[in-house]
């Protein structure tokens, strides 16, 4: 394995060769971390979501001539 070497001056400030793909799979894992929460939020509110448009729906069609 690779000793990662940070002595290049043309490298940004914080990064070493050796820790190159770091950010992809920190980005990986947040979009994974997202999708968790957005599916996770979907289920929590979908019953009752569904209940309001129905009860919405219902009304609109009682209300139209």
């Amino acid at each position: 394995m690779e000793t990662p070497t940070c002595n290049a001056p043309r490298e940004p400030a914080g990064r070493c060769r050796g820790d190159a793909g770091a950010g992809l799979v920190e980005y990986a894992l947040l979009l994974a971390l997202i999708v968790v929460a957005c599916i996770g939020a979907v289920t929590f509110l979908g019953g009752n979501l569904n209940s309001n448009l129905s009860r919405s729906t219902s009304k609109i069609t009682a209300a139209s001539p």
